[in-house]
């Protein structure tokens, strides 16, 4: 919009200059009054292009200096949780949540079987559950069903009741 405006001051500043270079005899009172108009485009042209620098120069400075504190800010939050040990917490917390282990019981929810079910049961329920979900099932699912079935697998194992087949 900004820049409509100052083309249609560059073209009534041409337009009035030609004006002026083409008048051969002026009347006494025409060649004053487009003087005046033409210095008041004149002011009114580098008014505008003045504006649009400070304008752009505001949002330049201010820019930067918000980029800076931004910066300034973010260095001291660093340097606050090193210090009272919150990264060191986050970290640890973080890989005990990815190194849990499937609890057993979390195992015989997730095959829809209880403590009583044989081992072959066990391995008729992983069969069907992971083939539902092999095609155009749930890769996540699968995974799960599949960590259930070791996790009850080790657990049979350690009872004493022999290896699985």
């Amino acid at each position: 919009m900004e820049r409509n405006k100052s083309e249609i001051l560059c073209i009534r500043w041409v337009t009035l200059k030609t004006q002026l270079s083409l008048l051969e005899a002026p009347a006494r009172g025409s060649f004053p009054h487009l003087f005046h108009e033409l210095l008041k485009l004149r002011r009114q042209f580098w008014q505008k292009i003045n504006a649009g620098k400070i304008i752009a120069n505001l949002i330049v400075m201010g820019s930067a200096i918000l980029g800076k504190a931004f910066i300034q800010a973010y260095r001291q939050a660093l340097a606050n949780a090193s210090k009272s040990g919150v990264a060191q917490e986050t970290i640890q917390n973080t890989i005990r949540r990815g190194s849990k282990v499937m609890t057993e019981q979390e195992a015989r929810q997730i095959l829809g079987v209880t403590e009583e079910t044989s081992w072959e049961e066990i391995m008729k329920k992983y069969d069907t559950l992971f083939e539902r979900n092999s095609k155009n099932g749930s890769f996540y699912i699968q995974s799960k069903v599949h960590r259930a079935k070791e996790c009850l697998e080790a657990a049979h194992q350690g009872k004493g009741e022999g290896t699985p087949t």
